[in-house]
């Protein structure tokens, strides 16, 4: 059963990374309530299912929150907006202090985020 639960954790943690669209949307499709995004795990640099990595541009990957990867953010948008609309509430969760960010850079990053979803309610912006 701690197996389970643990696999079930992870996976939803890395719904970003290791879910395409379709297989995203089918997890959408049952979940309840609320759903986690989270973004930079650990602070570790791995892509998405698309390649794209949250920091970084051209397949390379950078460690500056300044410089978040337009392409790996517009797949965001778009689990944002299918949450959602499926009713659910929304949590990006940041990187956190042990992530090797300076505070102040994970400071502006949750600021980033917030002005981004200002507009949906459904959406906060947590640090992780």
């Amino acid at each position: 059963m701690l197996w389970f639960l643990l696999a079930a954790f992870l996976s939803q943690d890395l719904l970003l990374y290791d879910r395409d669209r379709e297989s995203l949307d089918r997890y959408l499709e049952s979940a309840r309530g609320e759903v986690e995004l989270v973004l930079l795990p650990d602070g570790k640099r791995r892509p998405n299912a698309y390649g794209h990595y949250a920091l970084g541009y051209g397949g390379q990957p950078h460690n500056d929150l300044d410089l978040p990867n337009p392409a790996f953010f517009h797949h965001v948008d778009w689990a944002v907006k299918r949450a959602t609309s499926k009713g659910l509430q929304v949590k990006l969760v940041t990187p956190g202090s042990s992530s090797g960010f300076a505070a102040d850079k994970r400071a502006e990053f949750v600021r980033y985020l917030r002005k981004r979803y200002e507009r949906n309610r459904k959406v906060k912006v947590i640090e992780g």
